[in-house]
């Protein structure tokens, strides 16, 4: 059952706030594995974060007062749009922090 439909700036209001949900979590996997086995893991407790996190705003603070498609829509995009912005970021201080990691400065 649909609850009463929200004024638009309501739900430019609760994308917005989904959408840094997303973000946030999308900044924090962008450092995780993304291939293969060791990946599965990462995806199965971001997945779950983003819907966890989406619902506890959906109930608590959102106008709605339940979860609605745009709002994971909203987190999910944003998301993948931070992760994607940020994991080339890393790779390559990943690769600088490599190049220049010659050993301690005492020779050990």
């Amino acid at each position: 059952m649909m609850g009463p439909a929200l004024p638009p700036g309501a739900v430019g209001q609760e994308m917005l706030a989904c959408g840094l949900l997303g973000g946030v979590l999308g900044a924090a996997r962008a450092v995780l594995p993304t291939r293969g086995r060791a990946a599965f893991l990462p995806d199965l407790l971001f997945v779950g974060c983003v819907l966890m996190a989406l619902q506890g705003y959906a109930v608590s603070q959102s106008q709605a007062g339940q979860l609605r498609g745009y709002m994971a829509l909203a987190a999910f995009c944003a998301a993948g749009a931070v992760q994607a912005g940020l994991r080339p970021l890393f790779a390559e201080a990943e690769a600088l922090a490599g190049r220049h990691n010659t050993g301690c400065c005492w020779g050990l």
